[in-house]
């Protein structure tokens, strides 16, 4: 066995090593979703996108993972704006929209006047354009957005700034600032600095480039859910605030998980 496992460790890379990985572990999942995604199941009043298009967002392909952290997300989004004092209704920008996985939630939860998700993801945007309600784009990498300034009442990025390196984040930053109409909000997800136990191939030197600076960006292995972005709460007021007024910060207060912040734009900025 041990021979073999050598022999394997050889032939596979390791970032094919990961997928294969990836792959077995979620075979239970499709084999039970087979028979719901056949009959294109909805759940919560709204479609759920198939089993590749999960696996994309997620840990795994589950249909009823990706529905429990979309409800859950969105209802934690919804509670952060009333605690921020910020507007729930409006046109919402969902920066990262992936294949829907909280916009779904929020159309079948949320009293939005109008939803629009861009995401570099072309597969899943055009599965949101075809099956959901609101508007979906795909987005270039780096700005600008396709809108013009003072679009949006609210902006959501979920999950985006978690992988993404210091010099884009800054650049998406400013732009979801142009977008945002005077005194909008923009809700965000950031990792803790706790969190760094999902990457334990992080270095003595990078967890004390973190603790220094309050920011860490480490590439991962290919996929851009393998990167990771890691802020404190200070490095976001100093950085961010020369954009924002930090309205709320909760630690872990994205679904237990992720902290979350609301920042607003400021008139006259």
């Amino acid at each position: 066995m041990n021979v073999l496992r050598r022999l394997y460790r050889a032939a596979v890379p390791g970032r094919h090593r990961a997928a294969i990985r990836r792959v077995v572990s979620d075979l239970p999942n499709r084999l039970r979703d087979a028979w719901p995604d056949l009959l294109d199941r909805q759940e919560d009043g709204q479609p759920v996108p198939p089993a590749a298009l999960r696996a994309r967002v997620a840990r795994s392909s589950s249909r009823r993972e990706l529905v429990r952290v979309g409800r859950e997300l969105a209802h934690s989004i919804l509670g952060r704006l009333d605690e921020a004092g910020a507007p729930k209704g409006g046109r919402w920008l969902d920066f990262g929209c992936g294949c829907g996985r909280v916009a779904r939630a929020l159309l079948a939860f949320a009293d939005i006047d109008d939803l629009v998700g861009v995401d570099p993801d072309e597969r899943g945007v055009a599965w949101c354009q075809e099956r959901l309600d609101g508007r979906f784009l795909v987005s270039p990498k780096r700005p600008p957005l396709p809108f013009e300034d003072d679009t949006f009442d609210v902006a959501l990025a979920v999950s985006v700034f978690t992988h993404l390196g210091e010099e884009p984040q800054l650049a998406w930053l400013r732009e979801l600032h142009r977008v945002l109409r005077p005194g909008g909000v923009l809700l965000a997800s950031t990792h803790s600095p706790e969190l760094t136990y999902m990457r334990p191939d992080l270095s003595e030197d990078e967890h004390r480039a973190l603790q220094a600076r309050g920011f860490l960006f480490a590439p991962g292995h290919g996929r851009f859910n393998d990167d990771g972005a890691f802020h404190t709460g200070e490095y976001l007021a100093s950085a961010w605030g020369e954009l924002y007024e930090r309205r709320l910060f909760v630690p872990r207060g994205l679904d237990g998980f992720q902290d979350v912040s609301v920042w607003r734009k400021a008139p006259g900025t």
